[in-house]
This record gives structure tokens, C-alpha cells and sequence, in this order.
């Protein structure tokens, strides 16, 4: 058994996804949370999805990275997923930048940040409201 955790919210009237990674995170809840994302009835045509996940530690090889992009052929192509804003630090950067590179087959944008401003910047997102969703008693 393992210790993950992931917080989550559909902003903006469904454009936008924001998404909180800690913890171990495994393969297995990656997978099962693509699945989830690509066919989330909440998200409108040509979603953004904002990934914070500095400091975790990620279980999986880089090579099962590579299947992760694949999943979203599952989508229907009106709740598909346009741009991807990943912020990690130098642990998972590697993974990470296969991942944004994998998806960009599927027409989907994807860019590696180690900053949360310019990921927000980058998605369209309110960098002051993202930091409150993510840390409500630090602000």
C-alpha cells in the first residue's frame, strides 16, 4: 500500500483543470486519473489542465510513460484535453517533458514549468486563486 494524494478542480466554466499531486505517486493512479480526466464530462471542449506535482515522488519508469499519452485516443474528441501545464521539479522533469512529447501526437500542447506563476500564465489561470485552492490557510 501507498501514500498518495491528489486535490482537484474544474475552474473557469469547465476550461480549465487544476490538479495537486503528493506524495508517492504510482503508475497505476496516474493511469486510472487520465482515464478519469480524458473523459470528465466537466471539462469543455479544448480544456486546460494545470499539473502541480513539485516534490513528489514518482514510482514508474520512463519507459510506462510513454502508454500514458495513448490514453487520451480514448476521449471523446469533444472533452479532449488542448494543453497540459506540468509543473515538477528535477526529479520527474525527464518523465515529465516524454510525457508532453508523447501527447503532442494526440494535437494536445504540453509544456514542463518548474514555476506555478508561469504555468498559470501559460493556462490562463489566476495565479493568486490557484495558490489558495492548493494551500487555503497559507494565504
Amino acid at each position: 500500500m501507498y501514500k498518495m494524494s491528489l486535490t482537484y478542480l474544474t475552474a473557469n466554466n469547465g476550461k480549465l483543470l487544476i490538479e495537486m499531486w503528493t506524495g508517492e505517486v504510482h503508475l497505476e493512479e496516474i493511469v486510472r486519473r487520465v482515464k478519469e480526466r480524458v473523459q470528465d464530462p466537466s471539462l469543455v471542449p479544448g480544456a486546460a489542465v494545470l499539473v502541480y506535482a513539485m516534490g513528489i515522488t514518482l514510482e514508474t519508469s520512463l519507459g510506462s510513460i510513454h502508454g500514458l499519452a495513448d490514453l487520451h485516443h480514448l476521449a471523446d474528441s469533444k472533452h479532449l484535453v488542448a494543453k497540459y501545464a506540468l509543473v515538477v521539479d528535477e526529479n520527474v522533469w525527464e518523465r515529465a517533458e516524454v510525457f508532453a512529447k508523447e501527447v503532442a501526437s494526440y494535437g494536445i500542447n504540453a509544456i514542463v514549468f518548474t514555476s506555478l506563476e508561469t504555468a498559470c500564465l501559460w493556462v490562463g489561470a489566476n495565479v493568486e486563486n490557484v495558490r489558495h485552492f492548493f494551500w487555503p490557510k497559507s494565504w
